[in-house]
C-alpha cells in the first residue's frame, strides 16, 4: 500500500520508470539516489554538455519542449 510514482512527459507521451533503474516505485527509491533514475532524469532535461553521453541518442531529448 501506498503511493507509486513515474516519472512521465506528457508531450512526448514518454515515461521512466524505476524499475528499469533498479529502484523502487514509492518516493524514498526515487528520491534517496544520486544514480539510477535521476541521472536518467538529468541526462533528458540536460541542454548540453561535454560528457562521454552528450552525443547520445537520448541525451536532451526532453530539454525545451
Amino acid at each position: 500500500m501506498g503511493q507509486y510514482f513515474i516519472i512521465v512527459n506528457l508531450d512526448k507521451k514518454e515515461f521512466l520508470d524505476s524499475h528499469w533503474f533498479a529502484h523502487g516505485d514509492k518516493l524514498p527509491g526515487i528520491a534517496r539516489t544520486r544514480e539510477g533514475i535521476m541521472a536518467g532524469l538529468a541526462i533528458l532535461l540536460a541542454c548540453s554538455g561535454t560528457d562521454w553521453y552528450s552525443d547520445g541518442p537520448i541525451y536532451g531529448r526532453w530539454a525545451k519542449e
